[in-house]
């Protein structure tokens, strides 16, 4: 199992997300990730190193994962539409 760093822009999105089954369906998906970083999709350039889990509809992850330090960091959560935007 992999330790998470959620950066701020993630909290700040699990934070606002009014609705509390879709903020546990969110978190949930965390926890598979956290279980299997390489359950995500391999983006391409320019954020070659990040992942994109997509079980969470219509909501993206966005993460990196370094198997040395055992570390997943959560970089962003947001819409589909929008979450490519900003990184």
């Amino acid at each position: 199992m992999y330790k998470l760093d959620l950066h701020t822009k993630a909290r700040k999105f699990l934070k606002k997300l009014s609705q509390k089954h879709e903020k546990e369906r969110i978190i949930e998906a965390i926890q598979e990730i956290l279980n299997n970083p390489l359950s995500g999709l391999k983006l391409q350039p320019p954020l070659n190193d990040c992942y994109s889990y997509k079980k969470c509809k219509p909501y993206r992850i966005i993460y990196l994962f370094n198997s040395k330090t055992t570390k997943v960091s959560v970089l962003d959560i947001d819409h589909r539409k929008d979450v490519y935007k900003i990184l």
